[in-house]
């Protein structure tokens, strides 16, 4: 291998290192994107489950008082 070569070969691993490098870095923040999400929707989800048992409350206590 000519040095021409060697040094387009060692450019080229170099490019290569750096976009690996970046899109794992992507995915770190993906995966942390993904896990905020993930606390919201459980958030979200018990909300609805305590309103739910808070209108059956008041539909129990409407209905006994009618």
């Amino acid at each position: 291998m000519d040095p021409l070569q060697h040094t387009r070969s060692i450019n080229h691993l170099s490019l290569e290192i750096e976009l690996i490098n970046e899109l794992m870095g992507q995915m770190k923040q993906l995966r942390r994107g993904m896990s905020e999400l993930r606390r919201s929707i459980k958030t979200c989800i018990n909300f609805q489950a305590t309103m739910q048992y808070s209108m059956k409350q008041e539909i129990s206590s409407s209905e006994r008082n009618a």
